[in-house]
């Protein structure tokens, strides 16, 4: 049987074929109202599989594409399981299948709706690790094609406007917009406002919790650092489209008196109301239903 070396090395590591299709094997990531045979693992040891699998196809991912099938079915059934624990080590690995594998663009949004909806502090920690995993692969996995806006920011703001009365969901939602700025940038019209309505009832009221009161300072504090960005690339095309060399620096500008001034551009134009705008949008691209995940298995 083949063997896999450590990457880097040159000599070839202990993890052969055979062993690891024997740890990958049906029985191990059967579920008890499946067809297979129940499990015969404790659940530690079923978790540390799921890290292990995680790790090969971080690092192996070459190598381990013949075993691709084999490491998104283990990952995928550990998907139904009743503990939390190792449900979330799955989406971990999953994740991490999606961003080095190709991935059907469903199972892809299906993953990401999932890990949007999971918003409990029991989970907190494992879903903020798959979603960092995941979210610099959304562009690639699911572009925007035809459309103006991509699925994934679709139904991100589509679970604001549903669950927006739960405030754990949206301080989940707020902090994924937070740690990856970039990616929501392009559409921040479609957040700022939900994000800028909110902020009396997440952090202003003195008997807030202290890390709500963060996020909301951190959300002020992001949403200037969108409009001084805005402002900085309307004034390079200005002096762009007068023939007027522009600083190659992309460093925020200084805070300046017009800042404030254009925040209506940043949401779209001055003529249209935000609260308006954002009911027009939300009438005419949400779609309706959720996601259901065990369907896609």
């Amino acid at each position: 049987s083949s063997s896999f070396g450590l990457p880097g090395s040159s000599s070839a590591g202990p993890l052969s074929s055979s062993l690891l299709s024997s740890s990958l094997s049906p029985p191990l990531g059967a579920t008890p109202n499946s067809s297979s045979p129940p499990p015969i693992y404790e659940e530690e040891l079923r978790i540390e599989l799921l890290r292990l699998a995680t790790l090969l196809i971080e690092y192996l991912s070459k190598e381990m594409v013949n075993y691709r099938k084999d490491l998104i079915k283990f990952a995928w059934n550990h998907l139904k399981s009743d503990n939390t624990l190792s449900k979330q080590w799955a989406y971990v690995c999953v994740c991490r299948f999606i961003d080095c594998y190709e991935t059907p663009p469903k199972i892809v949004l299906q993953v990401y709706v999932a890990l949007l909806r999971t918003h409990q502090p029991e989970s907190r920690q494992l879903v903020r690790k798959a979603l960092d995993i995941l979210m610099p692969a959304l562009p690639r996995r699911l572009p925007s094609g035809d459309h103006k806006y991509p699925p994934w920011i679709k139904w991100t703001k589509k679970i604001i406007i549903e669950d927006g009365h739960q405030v754990p969901q949206l301080i989940h939602i707020f902090n994924i917009i937070i740690r990856h700025p970039h990616l929501f940038y392009s559409c921040r019209a479609q957040f700022v406002p939900q994000m800028v309505n909110s902020l009396n009832r997440l952090g202003l009221p003195a008997n807030r919790p202290t890390e709500n009161r963060k996020l909301a300072v951190d959300r002020t504090e992001f949403i200037v650092h969108w409009d001084k960005q805005c402002v900085s690339e309307t004034s390079s095309d200005l002096y762009s489209s007068s023939g007027v060399p522009t600083s190659s620096s992309s460093a925020p500008p200084t805070p300046t008196s017009s800042s404030s001034s254009s925040y209506s551009d940043a949401l779209g134009g001055p003529d249209e109301p935000p609260a308006k705008r954002m009911k027009t949008e939300s009438d005419s691209s949400g779609s309706s239903g959720s996601v259901p995940l065990d369907s896609a298995a």
